[in-house]
């Protein structure tokens, strides 16, 4: 299933950059049904970060999730590789516990506005499971969908902070 969103933020595209790859914008964020994300791995060289951050899912499955996830308790690790010099940042979303048949990857880009930038996502959920795959993105795509807004509405309140 495809995932597409545009963020439009205040500030210029690479001070977001800096804020996404910013470990104290993590400490700061707060999403329902979430526990505080927790950053595990950030690495800087040149204008490349590398950011591996925890979610863990704290609320209540819906029967769909369950079945493919085998349990109630859901974590995965977001990745984000962001280029500040070209104002780019792929996502890797990875289920952390147990080998799970979902992938979530992405692009975001960000483009100058005046005043302030925009940030496209174009990315896909994947859930390789016969028969109810299809069924599941559906219904796991408006929460993901959901959170990213949340999370970039939080974002363009990090950075005029």
């Amino acid at each position: 299933m495809k995932l597409d969103a545009a963020h439009r933020f205040t500030a210029p595209g690479d001070e977001v950059c800096d804020a996404m790859g910013d470990p104290e914008f993590y400490a700061t964020l707060r999403l329902p049904d979430v526990e505080p994300p927790e950053v595990i791995v950030r690495t800087a060289v040149g204008t490349r970060v590398d950011v591996h951050v925890r979610f863990t899912y704290i609320g209540k499955l819906d029967p769909i999730a369950r079945r493919i996830v085998g349990h109630d308790h859901v974590s995965w690790v977001q990745r984000l590789e962001i280029d500040r010099a070209s104002q780019s940042c792929t996502l890797h979303v990875m289920p952390e516990i147990g080998v799970m048949p979902v992938t979530c990857r992405g692009t975001f880009v960000l483009h100058e506005t005046a005043p302030g930038s925009l940030r496209t996502l174009a990315g896909e959920l994947r859930i390789r499971v016969p028969i109810i795959g299809g069924r599941a993105e559906k219904s796991l795509a408006p929460g993901i969908m959901r959170r990213l807004d949340l999370e970039a509405e939080a974002l363009d309140r990090f950075l005029a902070g």
